[in-house]
């Protein structure tokens, strides 16, 4: 049985810390062996033009659809919890154990803008499988549309950052 894992943005930014979310944790923590997790590093996937602001840097962040009417610290955590809810519904986990990975937690890493009218373009993918991979764009591309992301009375393109961690048993 596949549990879903799914890393939550870091507020602050602390490159030892991380912080985990476990959604249906088992018991009993299972022990993993460390050379089958996939490591990846936090860096952007690509160099950003200035237009873009990043998630974390932005004054209001874009409104998730069914989040609207709230104060800017409000839309913030909606947009968070709605993006994890989209994830577990949106992700098919049992693919993981299809592919026949051997056990262990892997993490793929996705990132794309919200634009200024709140489409999502530009989407970058690392994942240890090119089925994962694809399995992650297509649930992006599922995302409903977004109020965009503002900074001051300007609608900009938004950078997000949405690592998606799955355990395989």
């Amino acid at each position: 049985s596949n549990s879903f894992v799914l890393y939550e943005p870091l507020e602050k930014v602390d490159n030892n810390k991380k912080e985990t979310i476990l959604i249906n944790e088992p018991e009993e923590p299972k022990e993993f062996d460390i050379d089958k997790i996939v490591e990846v590093d936090d860096e952007p996937i690509e160099n950003e033009t200035l237009e873009t602001v990043p998630y974390m840097m932005i004054q209001n962040v874009p409104v998730f659809k069914g989040c609207e009417g709230l104060d800017k610290e409000e839309n913030k955590l909606c947009f968070d919890k709605k993006m994890k809810r989209f994830v577990q519904r949106n992700f098919d986990a049992e693919l993981a154990s299809e592919l026949g990975l051997n056990s262990g937690i892997y993490k793929i890493r996705t990132q794309f803008i919200i634009d200024e009218k709140g489409n999502i373009v530009d989407i970058k993918i690392r994942a240890p499988h090119i089925k994962l991979k694809n399995e992650a764009q297509k649930m992006i591309l599922k995302l409903p549309k977004f109020t965009p992301g503002m900074q001051g009375t300007k609608a900009v393109k938004v950078r997000y950052n949405l690592p998606i961690s799955f355990k395989v048993d």
